[in-house]
């Protein structure tokens, strides 16, 4: 099984990506099951199964250290809470832990001591969008380290991208949540590719300014 656990749609303020062509490119691409992750805000999407298809939904929640992801979500986590308290937020739904680009300062890395994270979480030890290899290079490498149950993830903010880092599960799962758990379990194998710096930074710099802005256009010619 193949797992692309860290996408943004277009409730995200950074990506237009909607939620139906997104399953189709990872469809289309070999994958197995994604996770849709916005920032500060949960997808138009359910948990859902189908025709061996797995979608989850998250959120990309913004604490006062940096993100912390959520998978399997119902309800939406404010963001700027503390960092115990967003674990807390996640756990309470019964949703999983997902700490994203760990070392990646530029992207909003959780800026606290990994090991004061109570267990069990899964630790992205790759990423496709970040802007240096060597952020995941060292990820891996503590997340070896530490015995991390490790995975892999795109950071896809636009369709292109989607699968360029992803996670192999050797498994017969048949539910999201039977999928989770083996991967908390240590199963997961983080692979891919990494998107290219300057093309990655420039899409997601382009849609951060122009989503408000297309967003306002489409309020106001439904509010005339």
């Amino acid at each position: 099984m193949k797992l692309d656990l860290h996408i943004h749609s277009e409730k995200s303020c950074d990506s237009f990506m909607k939620v139906k062509n997104i399953i189709a490119v990872a469809k289309k691409i070999g994958l197995d099951c994604i996770a849709i992750t916005d920032h500060n805000a949960l997808p138009k999407v359910k948990a859902q199964e189908k025709d061996g298809f797995f979608v989850i939904p998250g959120e990309e929640v913004l604490t006062q250290r940096g993100e912390i992801i959520g998978l399997n979500l119902t309800e939406k986590i404010k963001p700027l809470l503390s960092v115990g308290e967003t674990l807390d937020k996640i756990r309470e739904q019964g949703g999983t832990v997902l700490i994203p680009h760990p070392f990646c300062v530029i992207e909003k890395c959780l800026l606290c001591n990994y090991g004061n994270i109570p267990k069990p979480f899964l630790f992205e030890a790759f990423n496709g969008n970040i802007p240096l290899n060597y952020f995941n290079t060292i990820a891996k490498n503590y997340g070896k380290k530490h015995n991390y149950a490790m995975v892999g993830s795109s950071d896809a903010h636009v369709y292109e991208y989607i699968g360029y880092g992803y996670t192999e599960l050797d498994t017969d799962a048949s539910s999201i949540d039977d999928i989770l758990k083996e991967l908390l379990k240590g199963k997961g194998v983080p692979v891919g590719d990494r998107v290219s710096p300057k093309s990655a930074s420039l899409d997601v710099y382009f849609n951060s300014f122009t989503h408000p802005l297309a967003r306002f256009i489409t309020w106001f010619k439904d509010w005339r």
